[in-house]
């Protein structure tokens, strides 16, 4: 779902349990992931909506920059929807990756985007914070990218992290699959700034007006240079072993026991 705001900020319509919010600023645009009851989790139709925005955002001569923001004070995005991907496995559905065209999106865009982390980015909500340009965040976030624990791969976090760190440092983020303190994250170089939880919303705002303001000849020509390293990005993420690492029977275990462990959390909560 695609909420748009009026001109007083509020939102038109109340969002449904899941869905993106689109705030516009002047030239910045701000998607917010809007899945409380899961961590801000992205559904398939979350995630098609997102791609949506993007490419609006793209073709939009008047926005300038984008920011991704969570709904809330807790998470960023968990991720894909786990619980949706186990409970799509049980029908027998088969899995189609659907945050990879994000992702590529995000990668190519000729405008500058922004992670606004004002909680937890965990698994896909991490990999679609690496794909934007800056990343804000609040200090005493985690992030990271547990998917080698379900034996999954993430593998545009992966390629991007090779990139942005020595090998060794990468692996660890990714085979060691643990959430690590955001400032450890801002001294790896990965994030933009850690700022106190009572600055955030006014340095993420800042950092966008300022970036909205270079003249925007400038900014896509910076952008298209600085975007030629990241032109193999899609070409890794497709490596075969990679892929092959979705669907596979530890996997379809691994799902089957998180969506077993949601539905207890669920009955023992009453929601």
């Amino acid at each position: 779902m695609d909420e748009r705001n009026d001109a007083s900020g509020r939102p038109e319509e109340r969002p449904g349990p899941a869905a993106i919010v689109v705030h516009r600023e002047g030239p910045v645009e701000v998607l917010e992931l809007f899945n409380p009851d899961r961590r801000n989790a992205l559904t398939r139709e979350m995630a098609r909506t997102l791609l949506k925005a993007v490419l609006d955002f793209e073709a939009d001569d008047l926005a300038r920059v984008l920011v991704f923001r969570g709904t809330g004070k807790v998470a960023f995005s968990s991720g894909a929807d786990l619980k949706e991907m186990a409970d799509q496995d049980a029908q027998g559905v088969p899995f189609e990756p659907i945050l990879p065209s994000l992702y590529e999106a995000v990668l190519s865009s000729s405008k500058p985007t922004v992670a606004a982390l004002n909680g937890d980015a965990v698994g896909g909500g991490f990999e679609l914070a690496l794909c934007c340009d800056f990343r804000v965040a609040k200090s005493g976030i985690r992030v990271g990218l547990p998917e080698a624990r379900l034996a999954m791969v993430p593998r545009y976090g992966t390629a991007l992290l090779a990139q942005m760190l020595p090998r060794a440092r990468a692996l660890e983020y990714v085979l060691l699959a643990q959430l690590v303190p955001v400032e450890v994250a801002e001294r790896d170089g990965l994030v933009t700034s850690v700022v106190d939880p009572s600055l955030f919303e006014a340095e993420v705002a800042r950092l966008a007006s300022e970036v909205a303001a270079v003249p925007a000849e400038a900014v896509s020509g910076v952008l298209a240079v600085l975007g030629f390293g990241r032109h193999d990005i899609a070409a890794a993420a497709s490596a075969p072993a990679a892929l092959a690492a979705y669907g596979n029977a530890q996997t379809v275990t691994a799902l089957s026991d998180f969506a077993d462990r949601s539905r207890s959390r669920t009955a023992q909560t009453g929601s």
